[in-house]
């Protein structure tokens, strides 16, 4: 189980670095998604590419509509993770 722990990190690694958007001089504003989720929005320096960070701080399960993140920027939005298109 550690190989399956150590590969899922890895490609989080990986994939996290391949994003502009996540570069140290990118811009960040933090989004007011109410007390158990924090959630930022960053835009590559450029302005090519937006990226949405929501994290559930509880441990209980969350709703968030996407409406409240007014994603209305772009035709569509990939979840990096999964690769699930929204």
């Amino acid at each position: 189980h550690h190989q399956r722990v150590f590969d899922a990190l890895r490609r989080l690694l990986i994939l996290r670095r391949g994003q502009p958007a996540l570069h140290p001089n990118a811009s960040q504003h933090t989004l007011h998604t109410g007390k158990a989720l924090f959630s930022f929005w960053r835009q590559s320096h450029d302005g090519q590419q937006s990226l949405f960070a929501i994290h559930n701080v509880t441990d209980h399960p969350q709703a968030l509509t996407l409406a409240a993140l007014d994603l209305s920027a772009a035709p569509h939005w990939t979840d990096l993770i999964s690769g699930q298109i929204i």
